[in-house]
């Protein structure tokens, strides 16, 4: 079964982690690159405010404890989780028919 869900930048509140922990069978695509099964392990997603006022949204992609990707950007994105015998996960900008 496929899970969507649109993370509408204006929308979220800052420093509050979305942490999704990804299977070891799992694999992983971000913009357009896939990761290999099994190297990723975690997800997370953030809207930072930093000091002068701007803020951003990160998603970071972990193997372990070692950042491998991270994406920061001022749009609204789609993460879409299948959960199934081999889950996947595809992180990707939102686009017209996602609203």
């Amino acid at each position: 079964m496929r899970n969507t869900r649109l993370l509408k930048y204006h929308d979220m509140e800052a420093k509050v982690l979305e942490n999704y922990n990804v299977a070891p069978v799992a694999s992983v695509t971000l913009n357009n690159v896939m990761f290999a099964d099994g190297v990723i392990s975690k997800i997370e997603i953030l809207k930072h405010i930093a000091k002068d006022g701007s803020d951003n949204l990160f998603i970071n992609l972990y193997m372990g404890n070692i950042n491998v990707a991270t994406v920061v950007t001022n749009d609204d994105y789609v993460i879409e989780v299948e959960d199934d015998k081999y889950p996947s996960y595809w992180i990707r900008k939102a686009k017209e028919y996602d609203y």
